[in-house]
């Protein structure tokens, strides 16, 4: 209603100065409006293309099989009865049950029914085999239980996967318009009819260029919005239905011009490792997600009700939704010729924010949303990013929207919303600007068909049309306007254009699934199947400090570390993989290393990397928003993803500064520390180790933006932290935080400091694989690690169980906690990494506690500040020879086997060292030696003595405690690859090259 008065009272200004103005001077002759579409004589609707051939595109190949076919009713092949308790493993046996049995001639498996009841589900369901479909009888209910933010169905694979080959061939067409079902290949010989291709949109700079979306706000050349070339590339899948000399003709129309002077289109097949399944569907199912009553913005639950990827010719039929906090139906990148017919979703919960409501959502090709409704939708009826169309919504409803209908992401192309009813929100096709992360113009040759709602924008994109066609409401922007107030012929434009392909005029009736109970015959799941025995996991190895060294079983740990990103990530599938791996990070029905990270997958890649320990903290900020690293108070709650989740739980109440409710800092968030406990499960079996560094200091130094958001900022938290508000900004930019934050004589502030240290150490209680730190960065005094340590024995006593902690901070600091016994002895792992000796035997180490975070202790320290590799290794082995029961670790860079031999674990060295070495070293300690007249270190016991030296094995002279080590029992290793060399290679060896000797004293 808002943005309706608001409509009026414009129309009724703009009216007024054109009043006076004509006074004045004669009016000009109104200027006719275009007509893009109209009926010819015979009644059949004529489409105006432009100059250049554009011409609103047919949208009726939308849906399953192109909508030339109504989705079938499939007979039922298994039953399964609604039962109390978690029905996750009894539903998931019949859809693979069902999976099992062969192909019928039409392609259909058979359908598992649900019978009437509700079925509870802790996890989630997934269709992943073509000819499988899903129903419920009239009165069943699959109810998502739990915390998990997951998907309650999926149906195909989840993850992005490319569908172009790599063999190419360039459209000869100097310009192809929109609207085209035909393209030009030079030699189109290898093709043939029936095959399915990728026509490929490119996104070079000079199209982004012609479309402006390189000229976002910034104060320098070049926004980090701007459009990247090559990111944005759309790519069309269709199917060959002719092919004429070198006109290959298509069975869909392109929704997007091709313009070679911009970028030359491009076809490839699509490429055999894509894989998709077909002729699935769920139907006449009730689906609820339960969620904490007494949090209306709950979000610890179910997310999706169904998402499809990776799939084709589908349907979701007569399903009712309630409770979900992202979509009632997705469909990504994947989905292609999907119907979703008559679904309603209603009382979604979560934060009214972005990302958050999306209820009915695409960004695949040919889908279809008819007789759909939404309640309370932020975004109810929405197309996302390169979403290459068609694409359709018709006779869809929505009431209480609280945001926008249309294109919500980056340049999605051939929208339709035909007779789509909004009471309240808006219909925009337009340029969102920065909205989303810079999602600009995120409608292309879209159409807005009979439509009504209080704001409708239509916006013309360079390159690009937008129409909107027998529309009412309020009128927004430059776009295609053609009977606006007016109602149009056909009443539904898709519908008129379907039934004229299936050369029928009877209204379309795709609603109807077949309901009736089957006969009892039909097997019962319990005949086909019974629950597996509940089964024990195998003993994982235990990471052990033995003699000083990091182990497994005795075995040396060795790798290198996986750090997580602070900040930073992008939604667009193709600039993901521009972002590393984050394991709190969460993306709504993404999976994906830089976006929801699937944890087994992530654990299984570092192992292949060669990764050994993974270093976690929490992120700097939610919200992309702030990477721009402003300080100011967000406008609402339209906030950016990917989204770096925080330990603590958003409280539903109040406002923070990032437009999301207050923080609960005595509460904390189920998905950020059920992913780190996932992973250390995980990581177990693959012998990695989880360093969970409990606090991140950069949020209280610094950038004043760091604090901004930063939950234990008073105006962030339901709790009063007692921190200066308005924030104490230096100069109106720097934070200095840190002198408040680690001050625990404040009563407020000590109570959530001891609640959030052991909930840490609650999380991860029992899993031999997780390491604690302070924090990253951590430069703070050394009352607040006293404190730290003292709440850790504390935890320890009430729970019988020593976790590994590890003392990473400065040299003061860390000296004074191990020159007292009662700290020192909870301490099992040193870290170098605040401070460090300098080639000349100098320190460089800067005080803790003096508010400073490690950069600007750097800025500020007036002596050397260099190192290298003989000095960092010295720095080890003193602490070693000092603390012989501590591991000593270090994320100095340098040389691995330098490292190795001053005593440090956790050191990256080479995949093929023989394992008989590795599970010797546990066994040596450090020791000083003369290599050939040089001081070295190297790893000795009485028995064996290894040491990394350079030139001929043969020449090799070694002085220990100044005494001559024989050297005639020696193996020696390539430090490169850690292979034993042949006697051949050995002699081999110049001068200049390095070994490691591994020598057996006599």
């Amino acid at each position: 209603m808002r943005n309706d008065c608001c409509v009026n009272v414009w129309l009724a200004a703009y009216a007024c100065c054109l009043g006076l103005a004509t006074a004045a001077v004669a009016a000009d002759p109104p200027v006719a409006r275009p007509n893009f579409i109209s009926k010819d004589e015979n009644g059949v609707l004529d489409f105006h293309p432009d100059k250049e051939g554009n011409r609103i595109p047919d949208f009726s190949t939308c849906g399953f099989r192109q909508g030339l076919d109504d989705p079938p009713t499939i007979p039922a092949k298994i039953r399964v009865p609604a039962s109390p308790g978690d029905a996750t493993q009894r539903i998931q046996a019949a859809i693979d049950y069902v999976g099992s049995l062969p192909e019928t001639s039409d392609g259909y498996r058979g359908a598992v029914l649900l019978q009437a009841g509700k079925h509870e589900v802790a996890g989630h369901l997934q269709i992943a085999t073509s000819g499988v479909i899903l129903r419920g009888e009239p009165g069943t209910e699959i109810v998502a239980t739990g915390l998990d933010r997951r998907a309650l169905i999926t149906v195909g694979e989840q993850r992005i996967q490319n569908p172009q080959s790599s063999t190419r061939w360039f459209l000869e067409d100097p310009f192809v318009p929109v609207g085209a079902t035909e393209v030009t290949l030079a030699e189109p010989s290898q093709l043939a009819v029936g095959d399915e291709i990728c026509i490929v949109h490119p996104s070079s700079a000079e199209w982004i260029d012609q479309l402006k979306m390189n000229r976002f706000p910034t104060d320098d050349r070049g926004s980090w919005l701007d459009w990247k070339p090559g990111t944005l590339d759309q790519v069309w899948i269709r199917e060959i239905q002719h092919i004429d000399g070198r006109r290959v003709s298509l069975n869909a129309p392109l929704t997007c011009a091709l313009n070679s002077s911009l970028g030359r289109g491009y076809v490839t097949p699509v490429a055999a490792s894509f894989e998709r399944i077909e002729r699935v569907g769920i139907e006449s199912l009730a689906l609820r997600s339960e969620y904490d009553r007494a949090n209306p913005k709950d979000e610890e639950h179910a997310w999706q009700g169904i998402s499809l990827n990776n799939v084709k010719d589908a349907w979701v039929r007569q399903v009712q939704f309630a409770g979900f906090s992202g979509s009632a139906v997705s469909i990504l990148e994947g989905g292609q010729q999907v119907s979703v017919l008559d679904c309603a979703s209603t009382s979604p919960i979560s934060e009214d924010a972005n990302l958050r409501r999306r209820t009915f959502y695409t960004c695949g090709q040919q889908t279809l949303f008819h007789r759909c409704t939404s309640e309370q939708g932020r975004n109810d009826f929405c197309v996302g990013f390169l979403a290459p169309g068609p694409n359709a919504f018709v006779r869809c409803k929505s009431s209480g929207s609280s945001g926008f209908s249309g294109g919500v992401e980056s340049w999605a192309s051939g929208i339709l919303m035909d007779n789509v009813s909004l009471d309240g929100g808006a219909l925009k096709l337009t340029n969102l600007e920065t909205f989303g992360h810079g999602s600009g113009w995120a409608a292309a040759n879209s159409l807005l068909w009979q439509c009504d709602a209080p704001y409708i924008e239509c916006r013309r994109p360079p390159l690009a049309n937008n129409w909107a066609i027998g529309c009412w409401g309020g009128f927004v922007g430059d776009g295609g306007w053609q009977s606006m107030d007016e109602f149009v012929d056909p009443e539904s434009l898709y519908e008129y254009l379907v039934n004229m392909r299936r050369q029928r005029s009877e209204e379309l009736d795709n609603a109807t699934a077949s309901t009736t109970l089957v006969p009892n015959t039909i097997p019962l799941i319990s005949d086909v199947w019974s629950a597996p025995p509940a089964t024990h996991s195998t003993e994982a190895s235990n990471l052990q400090v033995v003699s000083g060294w990091l182990t497994f079983d005795g075995k040396l740990s060795t790798g290198s570390r996986l750090t997580m990103p602070w900040w930073r990530g992008h939604l667009l599938p193709q600039r993901a993989t521009e972002f590393g791996p984050a394991l709190t990070r969460f993306v709504p029905h993404r999976i994906g290393q830089s976006y929801t990270v699937d944890i087994e997958e992530l654990a299984s890649e570092m192992n292949r990397a060669g990764q050994v320990l993974l270093e976690h903290h929490w992120g700097l900020w939610y919200d992309r928003r702030r990477d721009d690293h402003e300080r100011v108070r967000r406008i609402d709650g339209d906030v950016w993803g990917p989204f770096y989740e925080l330990p603590w739980a958003r409280s539903g109440k109040g406002l923070a500064w990032d437009g999301l409710s207050q923080y609960d800092l005595e509460r904390f968030n189920p998905y950020y520390f059920s992913r780190l406990r996932e992973f250390t499960e995980q990581a177990a079996a693959h012998e990695l180790i989880l360093l969970s560094e409990m606090y991140f200091q950069h949020n209280i130094l610094e950038a004043g933006a760091h604090w901004a958001d930063f939950p234990w900022r008073n105006a962030n938290s339901v709790q009063d932290t007692g921190f200066v508000e308005p924030p104490p900004y230096e100069n109106n930019k720097r934070i200095f935080q840190a002198e408040e934050f680690y001050d625990v004589s404040h009563p407020v502030r000590r109570r959530l400091h001891e609640l959030y240290i052991r909930q840490c150490l609650n999380n991860l209680k029992g899993q031999s694989n997780a390491v604690f730190s302070l924090g990253e960065e951590f430069t703070g005094p050394l009352h607040f690690v006293q404190f730290w340590l003292d709440t850790i024995a504390q935890w320890s006593l009430e729970n019988d169980s020593r976790p590994l902690v590890c003392l990473s901070c400065t040299k003061d600091v860390q000296d004074a906690i191990l020159a007292e016994p009662r700290y020192a002895s909870l301490i099992s792992i040193i870290e170098m990494k605040y401070w460090w000796y300098t080639p000349s035997g100098t320190l460089y180490d800067p005080p803790g506690g003096k508010n400073l975070a490690p950069r600007q202790q750097l800025r500020e320290w007036q002596g050397s500040k260099s190192r290298n590799d003989a000095s960092t290794a010295r720095q080890i082995a003193e602490y070693r020879n000092r603390f012989p029961d501590k591991a000593v670790i270090t994320a100095l860079p340098g040389d691995p086997w330098e490292y190795t031999m001053s005593g440090c674990s956790l050191v990256a060295l080479p995949n093929s060292i023989p394992h008989e070495l590795l599970d010797l070293v546990p066994q040596l300690r450090p020791t000083e030696l003369d290599i050939n007249g040089q001081t070295a270190l190297g790893l000795a016991d009485d028995r064996n003595l290894v040491c990394i030296a350079t030139g001929q094995p043969n020449d090799l002279k070694i002085i220990r405690s100044n005494q001559s080590i024989p050297c005639t029992s020696m193996r020696v290793l390539d430090p490169k690859s850690g292979q034993a060399l042949t006697q051949t290679e050995r002699n081999q060896l110049d001068n200049n090259r390095r070994f490691v000797a591994w020598i057996e004293l006599k």
